[in-house]
């Protein structure tokens, strides 16, 4: 009867091996809603789960709009002062005033705190950073700034001033992800506006215009999440958000 073979020892471990750096997060800038700030909107992604839920990949930039609010916050009776507004617009919001000094301050923000990777923006500041995607990308504003390479939009809207209207003459083409209340008095708008992006991706939810639980929204959903450290992570858990890419099961993909 022949002896068995030894079993091999173990290979040795390899030599100077060090650790994985650290991933890095994807930057968006965040532009609040009408009448509130950028403390209001950290608040508002906090109280619906936004933290929870993108904390890991995402490291967001809160700024306060150029204006002080011209007239009383719709909310108020929930968040503190001070608020702030963008713009002003008269009844049909065909006209805009104060839009200047706000493309100022935006472009002064992102030279001295950027480069940004991406903006995240609400209500009316969703109306602004789309329209200032649209511009970038026809060369007609912040042509020195790095382009933004997505964009996140909860109650967004097309904008009707006509300094604004040439965003939207042609398809935009940055990756845009839409959120749309089925409760939105301005829904209409919102669904116009994601036909103004190339391969929008668009998820609904059944509140108005709010920042909807995004914890909620996310049951029963995958992230897919593109690598932006050299290919250092193949798993999909572990890999960074270049753009969320998210497959609901209310998605839409328009």
């Amino acid at each position: 009867m022949s002896n068995p073979k030894p079993t091999p020892p173990p290979p040795p471990p390899l030599p100077n091996s060090k650790p994985l750096p650290p991933p890095q997060k994807l930057r968006l800038l965040c532009l609040h809603g009408y009448r509130t700030s950028g403390a209001i909107m950290k608040e508002q992604l906090a109280k619906a789960k936004w933290n929870e839920v993108i904390d890991d990949i995402v490291d967001l930039t809160f700024m306060n709009a150029w204006w002080p609010a011209t007239g009383p916050s719709d909310v108020k009776e929930s968040y503190n002062p001070p608020y702030y507004e963008w713009y002003q617009a008269n009844e049909d919001f065909s006209e805009v005033y104060g839009l200047d000094e706000s493309m100022v301050h935006l472009n002064k923000t992102i030279n001295e705190n950027g480069p940004f990777d991406g903006l995240l923006a609400f209500s009316q500041g969703a109306v602004l950073a789309c329209a200032l995607i649209g511009l970038q990308e026809k060369g007609l504003k912040f042509v020195d700034a790095p382009k933004f390479g997505r964009i996140v939009v909860v109650g967004g809207a097309t904008s009707k001033a006509i300094p604004l209207k040439p965003a939207y003459f042609d398809p935009i083409s940055c990756p845009s992800l839409h959120f749309i209340g089925e409760q939105d008095g301005t829904r209409k708008k919102a669904e116009l506006l994601v036909k103004k992006f190339n391969g929008a991706i668009v998820v609904r939810h059944p509140g108005g215009r709010v920042v909807p639980k995004l914890g909620l929204l996310l049951k029963h959903s995958e992230i897919f999440l593109q690598d932006k450290c050299q290919n250092q992570y193949k798993s999909k858990s572990k890999q960074l958000c270049c753009f969320m890419q998210i497959s609901f099961w209310r998605l839409d993909t328009t």
